[in-house]
């Protein structure tokens, strides 16, 4: 195995009520991803979302695929850094 340095946007099934959602509307992911540390994530399902940043007057809107797992806490990955000129 190689490291690709491929990241994944995981929130806990804590955050799907906050949100809005259930786990019965989550998808089945065609991909099994799992931890540095050769643990699984104990994925529960997926789903498509959108990610808003905003630094003074730029917005950035980022579609993301967010994984739910089942114990654990929230990683968001930094696809674009914000130009500070």
């Amino acid at each position: 195995l190689c490291n690709t340095g491929a990241q994944v946007d995981c929130i806990s099934r804590r955050k799907l009520r906050a949100l809005g959602l259930k786990e019965d509307q989550l998808l089945a992911p065609a991909v099994a991803i799992g931890c540095t540390n050769e643990t699984p994530a104990g994925v529960l399902g997926v789903f498509f979302g959108v990610v808003t940043a905003m630094e003074k007057m730029v917005t950035v809107k980022v579609q993301v695929l967010f994984y739910v797992l089942r114990d654990g806490g929230n990683i968001l990955s930094a696809t674009r850094s914000f130009d500070s000129h």
